[in-house]
């Protein structure tokens, strides 16, 4: 977990480490978060956006589209 905390400091979110550890979230699942998921850790909207952001930056398989719902 070490790891994903580094990562957060990085990118300024540091304040969210201990509500991905304590939901047994790593880098490994980081990309996999929805918007859903990251409301339900307490992540704010404008924090939400940061994340997402950093995620893409990281390189993962297509975060945008996993953190926004589908249009029906």
């Amino acid at each position: 977990m070490n790891d994903l905390r580094a990562w957060l400091r990085k990118n300024k979110l540091e304040q969210y480490a201990d509500a991905f550890e304590a939901n047994d979230i790593d880098l490994d699942i980081l990309s996999e978060l929805t918007e859903h998921d990251l409301e339900k850790l307490g992540v704010s909207l404008g924090n939400r956006r940061r994340l997402v952001k950093a995620i893409a930056k990281r390189g993962e398989a297509s975060p945008r589209q996993r953190l926004c719902p589908p249009r029906a």
